[in-house]
């Protein structure tokens, strides 16, 4: 995967996934728990807590992306309401079989690296992504890392 800064993090986008999963990211309720200054609710919604459970799975927004995101992979059983990354990651995985299998958790974590970003961007340069501009966002990314490594000074460049 890459190497794109997360943020104010300096993380990864192969990073992001294990950070949510540990509850690491410098959402307000972690500030809180270091004892720093921060507000009340999600920014982006103004309705809950900002946890990253909230910005990557239950805010509507993410809803929106993943349901999509779902779709286009022709995926429409009936999910179960999770409210946590890590709940929703082992739903996620449970939903595949067969070719698809291979590229999930590398789905859920480009999906999971987007969502962030957009987060990202809303907050510190005020700048809004619509869903399908967002959506439109990761199928490239998800072309571009499907796409074979080029071929360049006689070394084939993996990283």
């Amino acid at each position: 995967m890459g190497d794109a800064p997360l943020g104010l993090l300096g993380a990864t986008q192969d990073e992001v996934v294990p950070l949510a999963f540990m509850r690491r990211h410098w959402t307000a309720d972690h500030r809180r728990r270091h004892s720093l200054d921060t507000h009340a609710n999600c920014l982006l919604s103004d309705q809950e807590p900002e946890t990253i459970d909230h910005i990557v799975v239950t805010y509507s927004y993410p809803k929106q992306i993943w349901w999509n995101i779902r779709a286009a992979l022709n995926e429409t059983s009936a999910l179960r309401y999770c409210d946590k990354v890590l709940e929703w990651w082992e739903v996620w995985r449970s939903l595949w079989a067969g070719e698809y299998k291979q590229g999930v958790d590398s789905i859920f974590a480009l999906v999971a690296w987007e969502i962030w970003k957009e987060r990202n961007a809303r907050l510190f340069r005020g700048v809004v992504t619509q869903p399908m501009q967002l959506l439109a966002s990761i199928r490239h990314q998800a072309e571009l890392w499907c796409k074979p490594v080029p071929r360049v000074l006689g070394v084939y460049w993996s990283e």
